[in-house]
């Protein structure tokens, strides 16, 4: 039976991924402090009173417009057009 290899040296590569006290420290140091950035304001501002207005008010047109093209094309035109056809 073959002898195990001979374990590697602590300086070589692909050996340890965490590295020794001395040069976690060292690289601690020589990094620069995070600076706290100011908290962000929302992206999306509140809607005010006058724009809901609008918008509620858009809506009931809108929906008040469709209602009357309906009303006159079942009720005013479709017995206008049935009236002369044979």
């Amino acid at each position: 039976m073959p002898a195990p290899p001979a374990p590697k040296p602590a300086g070589t590569p692909g050996t340890s991924i965490s590295k020794g006290p001395a040069t976690s420290a060292a690289a601690a140091q020589a990094r620069p402090t995070a600076i706290q950035r100011p908290t962000a304001v929302s992206a999306a501002p509140s809607i005010k009173t006058i724009d809901k207005v609008l918008i509620y008010t858009a809506t009931v047109a809108a929906l008040a417009g469709v209602g009357l093209n309906f009303y006159v094309f079942f009720f005013v035109l479709k017995p206008l057009i049935e009236t002369f056809q044979p």
